[in-house]
């Protein structure tokens, strides 16, 4: 399609829009760590791995609190939740491109390629506790990504059977108010204070496991890593975070895993 981003057009703006986000961070002592793909593609690629376009990144509640409320750039605009159906943030390029989703998350229609940034929150140091934790979390943002399905129009979809599963899906949830549902995810997030545990945990983010129990000596300290032509931080604990979540993060994944997330949003140049 005309003005469409390849997979190389993705990786190279959302990586000038984590540099963006890393020069503010740097400036304002604001700490932040890659994460899940952009880690390991850092670690064993020392930049994308060949077939991922997204960038992601976490950050302990207090800094992403104040990341929140402090972000400022002539480049790039930040979502978050205020402003968005999703719990985390999301900082956009605003200059070169735009998105066009089947997933709806942002009423902005101003904004293109972005990176994800999520949130580390109190958990219980008990694991059964927190595994029951994650549980509810799971039902909550099951529903939260399914109401955000309902909102589709049918003329998004030309396949019957993706018309049959929308027509579903508006059937359960097209009453859900996300609003409502966005503030009862705070809510139980909020249930923990932060620091009164020795343990932390992405929660906010449908595809979150009990796989993610951190402990917060984890992030004492950061340190700069090659991405691409690039450098930025991760965490101290970076090889225990990437242990738990993926076990032999070294290992490639077999020839039909090693394929883009994709399906759910294209990016398309604004000239």
């Amino acid at each position: 399609m005309k003005n469409k981003l390849s997979l190389q057009d993705v990786q190279r703006v959302s990586t000038e829009v984590l540099s963006d986000v890393h020069n503010f961070c740097i400036a304002h002592n604001i700490n932040y760590s890659l994460a899940y793909g952009t880690l390991i593609g850092a670690i064993r690629h020392k930049g994308f791995i060949p077939w991922d376009d997204d960038i992601d990144i976490i950050m302990l509640r207090p800094d992403y609190e104040r990341f929140c409320k402090e972000y400022k750039s002539h480049n790039c605009k930040l979502i978050t939740a205020k402003d968005s159906y999703i719990n985390y943030a999301r900082v956009c390029d605003c200059i070169k491109t735009k998105y066009q989703t089947i997933s709806p998350w942002t009423t902005d229609k101003t904004v293109g390629v972005w990176i994800d940034i999520f949130p580390l929150d109190a958990v219980e140091d008990d694991f059964t506790l927190f595994s029951n934790r994650i549980s509810r979390f799971k039902v909550l943002l099951d529903r939260q990504v399914n109401s955000r399905m309902a909102l589709l129009n049918y003329t998004s979809y030309k396949n019957p059977k993706d018309l049959f599963t929308l027509w579903r899906l508006k059937q359960k949830y097209s009453n859900t108010n996300l609003n409502t549902l966005k503030n009862e995810i705070e809510s139980i997030v909020n249930e923990i204070p932060f620091g009164s545990t020795k343990h932390v945990s992405q929660l906010v983010c449908r595809g979150n496991s009990n796989k993610e129990f951190f402990t917060l000596d984890m992030f004492l300290s950061f340190s700069k890593t090659k991405f691409e032509n690039y450098e930025f931080l991760i965490a101290n604990g970076w090889e225990d975070i990437l242990k738990l979540n993926f076990g032999d993060y070294m290992q490639l994944p077999p020839k039909d895993q090693q394929v883009p997330h994709g399906g759910f949003v294209d990016f398309f140049w604004k000239k």
